[in-house]
């Protein structure tokens, strides 16, 4: 991973996610094979078993035990499909010909690009004022009143 860019590449953005289950998968293997013995050698117990209880508290065993192996056996599965169905995903990729970025300009190339974006900005303005055209026929409208409010008061007064 550390060594796909090249050295005149810019790593812009780069992430690593990662899960070893094969470890997993070797203890859990090893859990249920122990765990498996262990109730074959408590099904012999229960067999030369002499009264109720010990067969019983035997058979208690027995099943908790068979809970645990169902309980790894699934876990064993989960972890196999995970080893399965595990990717490798990578990213990467080249900006568009001609791109250079504002470091790598020169001087003429940057006040360039920054009159270009003047010029756009001073225009963005000037439509944002002709969005406001509604606001400007109602300020001319009460500039007009008010004018004509003051023309007539003056010939009143006369």
């Amino acid at each position: 991973m550390n060594e796909l860019p090249g050295a005149d590449a810019k790593q812009l953005e780069r992430s690593i996610r990662s899960e070893e289950v094969s470890g997993q998968i070797v203890d859990t293997r090893a859990r249920l094979f122990t765990k498996k013995q262990t109730r074959d050698k408590y099904l012999e117990f229960m067999k030369q078993g002499k009264n109720v209880d010990e067969v019983l508290k035997v058979q208690n065993e027995v099943n908790a035990l068979q809970e645990e192996i169902e309980s790894a056996e699934s876990r064993l599965a989960w972890l196999s499909g995970q080893a399965h169905y595990s990717t490798v995903e990578l990213n990467y990729f080249e900006p568009k010909a001609g791109y250079t970025s504002a470091s790598q300009r020169s001087l003429g190339g940057r006040m360039t690009a920054a009159l270009k974006e003047g010029a756009g900005g001073l225009g963005n303005l000037m439509v944002g004022l002709l969005y406001l055209w509604p606001m400007w026929l109602i300020g001319f409208l009460l500039l007009w009143l008010l004018r004509k409010r003051s023309w007539l008061r003056l010939h009143k007064n006369r």
